[in-house]
């Protein structure tokens, strides 16, 4: 009997190793267990709790930001509400890394270089003439150096997939122009378009440029000889922001005022994919709300709203997938995550706000601009993110 029992010992012991060590719980199912405990502190009896629960969220913070956010929207406790919404407050504002400080006209349009060490922004120029982009040291947020020449504010800009290189398009002086990014030397010269160039963007080789403006066309450029290549055909009254497809077979562009329109073109053909009508009936469609992305798969493509959304829509058929409500005022840009998970969204209510694109979920909404966000674009690692308002300023953020 004595021997039975011994026998079953070992046999337990051996299935027990085979089996492996037991596995206490993971360290984010404790955080998280950690944070639900402090998120129900926050409505306790005594101050003391309630105040020690939000300065631990605080110190947590990114991590507790979407408990954070649900305790906010929905939790039957009314001082647990309040309170998670002054935590959510505090971490979203340490997300603001750094602002940077010199145009003296409103922010409309910004760029990161491929290596994420340099950003590129222009202005308009509506109490001012000055006119010149500028280069910026994302680390430290100084201007490197001015880009010269244009005239009537800058209002399309964009870096070569190389980095090397970058491109701007002007207002009243109706240019594009190629600089030199290490010398800030103008290369090259685009003219052909008869007004304001609103939208520039390279093809993912970078051996073309495509670009649109107030005089309703969209051309097709070689960047070595600056010759333009093609037109699309298609009623646009005025192209107020351009896109290459991920594989450059296809580009789209947004109309404003008249033909309130996303298109989309072969570029091998010249011929319209599909056309999407964007008038809302009772709204006044303003060239701000003009907004395009596709996704890094290439299967959706995002457009702001002058109705207050965000929209996804089937790159092969046209038809919408979802929209994105949260934006207090019209939206005016967007961008996705290079994982394409990660939707950015920046409007008249001047915050920028990170959404799942899958779910469709607002993931935060990140304060700090004083106006309209009229541009935002996200690094090539996905974890920071630039925006260009109209109060002048550029910001980075770190993205949760």
């Amino acid at each position: 009997m004595r021997s039975f029992a011994c026998l079953c010992l070992i046999v337990c012991a051996t299935l027990a190793l085979a089996a492996g060590p037991s596995r206490p719980p993971t360290d984010s199912k404790v955080q998280a267990a950690r944070i639900a405990e402090l998120i129900r502190q926050l409505g306790a009896d005594e101050f003391a709790k309630r105040d020690a629960a939000s300065k631990e969220l605080e110190t947590i913070g990114v991590p507790a930001l979407d408990a954070l956010r649900r305790a906010a929207a929905s939790s039957a406790d009314l001082e647990i509400r309040a309170r998670a919404v002054l935590v959510l407050r505090a971490i979203t504002a340490r997300l603001n890394i750094r602002h940077f400080e010199g145009h003296s006209d409103g922010v409309i349009v910004v760029a990161l270089s491929p290596d994420g060490k340099l950003a590129l922004s222009g202005a308009v120029c509506y109490t001012t003439t000055e006119s010149a982009s500028r280069l910026w040291d994302v680390s430290t947020g100084k201007v490197v150096r001015r880009l010269e020449g244009h005239v009537g504010g800058v209002y399309s800009a964009a870096f070569t997939p190389d980095g090397k290189r970058a491109m701007t398009g002007g207002g009243t002086d109706r240019t594009m122009r190629l600089w030199d990014v290490a010398t800030g030397k103008e290369l090259k010269r685009f003219v052909g378009h008869a007004s304001t160039v609103y939208a520039l963007a390279f093809s993912p080789d970078g051996k073309l440029v495509l670009s649109g403006g107030e005089d309703g066309t969209l051309r097709l450029w070689d960047v070595e000889t600056a010759k333009e290549l093609k037109r699309f055909e298609g009623p646009v009254d005025r192209v107020r922001s351009v896109a290459f497809s991920p594989d450059g077979k296809r580009v789209l562009a947004r109309g404003i005022i008249r033909d309130q329109s996303i298109r989309l073109w072969e570029v091998a053909t010249g011929k319209q994919v599909w056309r999407i009508d964007l008038t809302q009936p009772g709204r006044i469609e303003t060239w701000a709300a003009a907004g395009v992305a596709f996704s890094p798969d290439g299967k959706l493509i995002a457009t702001a709203g002058h109705d207050d959304f965000v929209h996804l829509w089937d790159t092969q058929t046209g038809k919408e997938v979802r929209r994105l409500k949260g934006h207090t005022g019209e939206v005016g840009t967007v961008a996705f995550t290079p994982d394409g998970k990660r939707l950015l969204s920046g409007g008249e209510d001047a915050l920028v706000r990170v959404w799942d694109v899958q779910s469709g979920e607002e993931l935060c909404s990140l304060p700090g601009h004083t106006h309209r966000v009229w541009s935002i674009t996200c690094s090539r690692d996905g974890r920071h993110a630039l925006s260009g308002s109209f109060d002048r300023t550029l910001r980075l953020w770190r993205l949760p």
